[in-house]
């Protein structure tokens, strides 16, 4: 029997995992982000926000119906 993974089960394990490792993590309406900042050569800081959402959510397909959505191992 296929197992089913839950986008919010692993939405969770991402967000505790990108906080341990000290990021920023946001919540926008339904949507969570981390905020990632990354330095130049010249020491310039650039902000980036990753849709953590978006990744459990195809983590989650991808896990769950590895035929339909590409084999996820």
């Amino acid at each position: 029997m296929p197992r089913t993974f839950e986008p919010d089960h692993l939405l969770t394990a991402i967000v505790e995992a990108f906080e341990s490792d000290g990021y920023e993590t946001v919540r926008d309406g339904d949507r969570t982000f981390a905020r990632i900042e990354t330095l130049g050569d010249e020491g310039s800081a650039t902000m980036s926000e990753v849709n953590l959402s978006d990744i459990a959510m195809r983590a989650a397909q991808k896990l769950s119906h590895p035929k339909k959505f590409g084999d996820a191992a």
